[in-house]
């Protein structure tokens, strides 16, 4: 699919029209829900064309996340390129100044504490992976304060990821939802 779609479901989850975001719906009385819970109301004649089977609207929302997910990567793998350029490249102080500053915006620290003090770097690197943990643990819990917080820590990592110049996919701030869907899909282990 080349064109760009929005995603929208009715209430229950049983019914998917993928609709072309350059179509506008005209009001009406029937509700439709996007992923994020942002509910419509449009006319139901006029979603007729855009009816998908559950299959359908499932790999393109796959298909979506798969792709804010590879954007994701192929920044951060840009991001370590360009570290071990520089590092190949010699000593340049505004490459450490930059990196440093990194690593103390993603660990919410002082630059100068993840500059000299490998304690704090290393408690840095702790509470990230903890962040991570908890994130995972939110998005397969299904409770939807937890949830809610899975999004703003996505947003502050997004954040920080712009900060220093590693462009992000905005669909990356779906993830959350994404995988929480995907839970509450799984059978139980």
């Amino acid at each position: 699919m080349d064109k760009s779609y929005f995603l929208y479901s009715d209430l229950d989850r049983t019914w998917f029209f993928l609709v072309p975001t350059e179509v506008e719906l005209p009001e009406g009385d029937c509700t439709i829900i996007t992923l994020l819970g942002q509910e419509r109301q449009v006319d139901p004649a006029a979603l007729e064309p855009y009816v998908v089977p559950r299959e359908l609207a499932e790999a393109y929302l796959s298909g979506q996340m798969r792709r804010g997910l590879e954007h994701v990567s192929e920044s951060v793998l840009d991001f370590l390129k360009a570290l071990y350029n520089r590092r190949q490249a010699g000593p340049d102080p505004n490459a450490t100044r930059w990196n440093v500053d990194f690593l103390a915006d993603l660990f919410d620290q002082p630059a100068d504490a993840v500059r000299h003090d490998p304690e704090a770097t290393k408690q840095g690197l702790l509470d990230l992976f903890a962040e991570a943990a908890y994130f995972f643990d939110s998005v397969k819990s299904g409770d939807e304060d937890r949830l809610a917080i899975a999004r703003q820590q996505v947003a502050g990592f997004t954040d920080v990821l712009r900060r220093h110049g590693i462009q992000v996919d905005d669909a990356i701030h779906d993830l959350p939802d994404y995988l929480a869907q995907v839970y509450r899909r799984a059978p139980d282990e």
